[in-house]
């Protein structure tokens, strides 16, 4: 399992291995809760970036409501455009 969280995290392997199977464990807990932590400031990174044009987010979800309104009333295509 050592080697299997070294692998999918992709810490690497290093110079220094764990000797004993309590060393085994302690590793394989701290790599799971490294790469946790790396996932959870990467997703947090990417979330301020992806809100930083406010305005355009806004605009853009104003439109997503017009054009679902006017598909689910009578208003003509021609009025629609």
């Amino acid at each position: 399992i050592h080697f299997s969280i070294m692998t999918i995290t992709s810490i690497g392997y290093g110079d220094v291995s764990p000797q004993s199977v309590l060393e085994y464990y302690v590793c394989a807990v701290m790599m799971l809760i490294g790469g946790g932590t790396w996932a959870y400031i990467i997703g947090s990174a990417c979330g301020v970036v992806s809100n930083l044009d406010e305005q355009g987010i806004r605009f853009r979800q104003t439109m997503d409501h017009l054009n679902f309104m006017i598909k689910d009333t009578t208003i003509p295509d021609e009025l629609g455009r």
